[in-house]
């Protein structure tokens, strides 16, 4: 009898606990800087909720150490990843993004934790 190859579900557990993994060492660098740092000390980057309906940036951070910043960073909202506002609900909230070939529908007050750059 023929050994089954393993199906790539059998890897999940394994995959998911890597990007805990990184997620986490994110999460941990930001949340290790100065908290006493003076306005002028910190510099001045929009966030994903000030961007404009059909501009792109690119996400420079996701601020935050609760589960909702790791799930941003868990959705594929990594430092250095290209991200495009493609619209947003009549009253402003939720915000779609196209990000890594797939729409993602966030709030805008977690679109405020998401530091970019242009």
């Amino acid at each position: 009898m023929k050994p089954q190859a393993a199906s790539p579900r059998d890897d999940a557990p394994d995959n998911a606990a890597a990007v805990h993994r990184v997620c986490a060492s994110v999460l941990t660098v930001e949340s290790s800087k100065p908290q006493g740092a003076s306005p002028r000390d910190v510099p001045l980057m929009p966030s994903l909720d000030s961007i404009p309906v059909g501009s792109s940036a690119r996400v420079a951070a996701v601020t935050g150490t609760d589960a909702t910043s790791l799930r941003l960073l868990e959705m594929g909202l990594t430092p250095g990843v290209q991200v495009q506002v493609v619209g947003t609900a009549p009253l402003g909230c939720p915000v779609e993004l196209l990000v890594r070939g797939y729409h993602l529908s966030i709030r805008r007050n977690e679109a405020a934790r998401i530091a970019v750059s242009a």
